[in-house]
């Protein structure tokens, strides 16, 4: 079994809960081919031959870091040294590349293809996580999740870990192999343009409707899948019968269907994720106001009893997504039952 483990570190904790990860994984698995590499290194090729990516990198402004982002964090560090003051210890390759800049090289999974996600992260609800976004790019490459994604705490910005973290990164890890040896899935299938066809419901360890409960920090509206704010402010949704169909429709303004949203049905829940992207992410940190809300949202809808999945169909137009499905089947009458004597 290959296993690889990708992680992007600036200050070096994402690098220690990394290499604790790939230790939990070999005392868990000692006959596992594991190998741990900076995103730098991670060629996609090595990405093709593994059977578990793990990948994970620091959290910077509630989420996944940007080039902006860490190239304002070394100019800080060498401010700082250039002044005589106390600077921290950057990893060799802290300016870039990015995580971000190495999912667009990733190529899609294999068929079978398993990931997990992880970041450092400050102690807070509010903190937000790099893990979030992650996740729903290897989502998107087409991985199953074997795990929920999780979230190691440091105590300031630079670290460092809090204590007892690098414990809970080895038992994370060998948690993973015992979860990927007994997780299979179905790859998930994709229309034209106009319309995409939800992934086909499959089992695993993931339960979506208690996946908030799984939080380091407690059941919260800011725990995955729900990021730093609530998703019901990004992605509003309304549901309706037409004819014999049961019809759900979310907005989902300033997306592209084709690379920001994916739709799946999983255990009578429908799940709608999606990804604004931060284009003008160096414009507003030169001091411009925003009231957009961006990064990744999950909104997820209970289906009534009675409704069939097997035949869905979405299709996207002027920023609103639109799933049809069959509509409930009517509850059978129940009657009364004449007791026979004996």
């Amino acid at each position: 079994m290959k296993i690889t483990i990708v992680y992007e570190s600036m200050f070096g904790n994402t690098h220690k809960v990394a290499q604790a990860i790939s230790d939990g994984v070999r005392e868990a698995h000692p006959d596992a081919d594991v190998e741990c590499v900076d995103v730098g290194n991670a060629s996609p090729e090595l990405t093709k031959s593994t059977d578990l990516l793990v990948v994970g990198g620091p959290t910077h402004i509630r989420h996944m870091t940007t080039d902006f982002s860490r190239k304002m964090q070394v100019s800080e560090e060498k401010k700082a040294e250039a002044k005589g003051e106390p600077a921290h210890e950057l990893e060799l390759d802290a300016a870039g590349p990015d995580l971000r800049e190495w999912f667009h090289q990733v190529p899609k999974a294999k068929e079978g293809g398993q990931a997990a996600a992880f970041d450092t992260r400050l102690g807070s609800a509010l903190a937000g996580g790099a893990a979030y976004g992650i996740a729903h790019r290897l989502h998107k490459h087409g991985y199953y999740l074997v795990k929920n994604p999780e979230g190691f705490v440091v105590d300031e910005a630079h670290g460092p870990l809090r204590t007892g973290e690098i414990e809970r990164a080895k038992e994370w890890g060998a948690q993973l192999v015992r979860l990927s040896v007994h997780t299979t899935t179905k790859p998930v299938s994709s229309g034209s343009k106009e319309s995409k066809t939800p992934a086909t419901p499959t089992s695993g360890p993931r339960d979506l409707a208690n996946l908030r409960a799984s939080s380091p920090f407690g059941p919260t509206e800011w725990a995955w899948p729900f990021l730093d704010v609530s998703a019901e402010e990004f992605i509003k949704v309304e549901e309706f019968i037409d004819g014999d169909h049961l019809v759900i429709r979310a907005e989902l303004p300033g997306v592209d269907p084709d690379q920001d949203i994916d739709v799946s049905v999983d255990n009578g829940v429908l799940t709608i994720a999606a990804e604004r992207q931060e284009s003008n992410r160096e414009k507003l940190e030169r001091g411009y106001r925003s009231e957009f809300r961006y990064g990744s949202f999950v909104r997820q809808v209970r289906l009534p009893a009675g409704t069939s999945a097997e035949v869905v169909s979405a299709a996207y137009k002027h920023g609103v997504l639109e799933i049809r499905m069959p509509k409930p089947k009517p509850e059978t009458t129940s009657r009364r039952i004449q007791i026979q004597r004996a």
